[in-house]
């Protein structure tokens, strides 16, 4: 089960002091906000300058703070340590040396903040979660980058930390993955790991997220191979997105997914909790990557499939195979074929065993 976060926070780091006019920021966003038919009312304790708190006619509350001084910077370790962060933003330490203040923008559901106490309060009085769904997830990271991406180009952030999953980054990177509805790159931190040589002799990399559970309930681990890492979060990128539709479901465990021209394909993993997927804990889903016709790559348990069919056209020979567990794997890929068309996929069974020479050489 997804577990949507109750409170979505940004932190802008700035070289100035005073690096934009805060009120005038309050104002832009309140005005682009209009255009899309919400409304906010300003709550007593907003200080103009300094502190804003905005409740919306959408149900969620928007804070701005504005403060000059530095942040304190043992909070941002565990970002700075991500593989993704050195690439992207090398002279990040450099940039959090220099920083002297920074703006925090926070959207959560409601007119009460979800501190752990409001959310006892809650569990204690029988009441669910306030926000606890996708579209209002969705709603309020796109508030947080939105309001976020106008104060970076008003005062063009050294830094910004999307803490949700510990990302740091600069201000110019960070609007343009703002810009990219979830889940995308901004709200799936990939931390990449050294996975040793392939049997080839290529370097290899293993990949464990942070954020994916937001999505699908569960963080995900790529098992170690030889295929760049951005051409892999595509792979991951897709496997959250079938989760994330209105009629979307999380791959099985044990079956495989790709794209429809064949130009990858992985093989999923349910891991649960006390089990571990190489180093990693679980609960996990882990992705081994079977097969990327761009980079030439072939697991090697990966099995050219010879032949191709569905639940409605299973060949008599594979049905002789299966003997008396036909009737319960029949339904099982039926039940698999009709959850992948309800999301808009397809679904096949594949098999290296070749046809019968009654039956022919294709029964696609």
């Amino acid at each position: 089960m997804a577990q949507f976060p109750g409170s979505i926070q940004a932190a802008l780091l700035f070289d100035a002091a005073q690096p934009l006019d805060i009120d005038a920021l309050v104002r832009e966003f309140l005005a682009a906000e209009a255009t899309t038919g919400s409304h906010y009312n300003l709550a007593s304790d907003t200080k103009p300058g300094a502190f804003y708190r905005l409740f919306g006619s959408n149900h969620v509350m928007i804070t701005v703070e504005h403060v000059n001084r530095q942040a304190k910077l043992p909070l941002f370790e565990i970002a700075l340590s991500s593989p993704f962060t050195n690439m992207g933003t090398p002279d990040a330490r450099e940039r959090l040396a220099r920083h002297k203040s920074y703006i925090l923008v926070e959207a959560h559901r409601g007119p009460l903040p979800p501190t752990p106490q409001v959310l006892s309060l809650l569990d204690k009085l029988g009441m669910p979660a306030l926000g606890h769904s996708l579209a209002e997830f969705r709603l309020r990271t796109m508030l947080c980058g939105r309001l976020s991406s106008m104060a970076h180009r008003m005062g063009n952030a050294t830094l910004v930390h999307w803490t949700p999953n510990d990302h740091l980054m600069r201000g110019d990177m960070f609007a343009t993955l703002a810009a990219v509805p979830a889940p995308s790159l901004l709200h799936i931190h990939p931390f990449l790991f050294d996975g040793g040589e392939s049997a080839d002799g290529r370097q290899q990399v293993e990949i464990r997220t942070i954020g994916a559970h937001h999505f699908v309930g569960r963080e995900i681990h790529v098992a170690a191979t030889p295929v760049p890492w951005a051409d892999v979060l595509d792979g991951i990128l897709a496997f959250v997105k079938v989760g994330c539709l209105d009629r979307g479901y999380v791959v099985p465990d044990g079956d495989t997914f790709g794209m429809d021209n064949g130009a990858y394909n992985y093989r999923v993993r349910h891991i649960e909790k006390d089990e571990k997927s190489g180093g990693f804990e679980g609960p996990l889903y882990r992705l081994d990557l079977l097969l990327s016709q761009e980079h030439d790559f072939k697991a090697p348990d990966f099995v050219e499939p010879v032949r191709r069919f569905t639940d409605r056209n299973v060949p008599k020979d594979i049905m002789a195979h299966l003997g008396a567990r036909g009737g319960s794997v029949l339904r099982e890929w039926r039940a698999k074929r009709q959850m992948a068309e309800a999301a808009g996929n397809q679904f096949e069974v594949r098999t290296d065993r070749p046809a019968p020479p009654s039956e022919g050489s294709s029964l696609d």
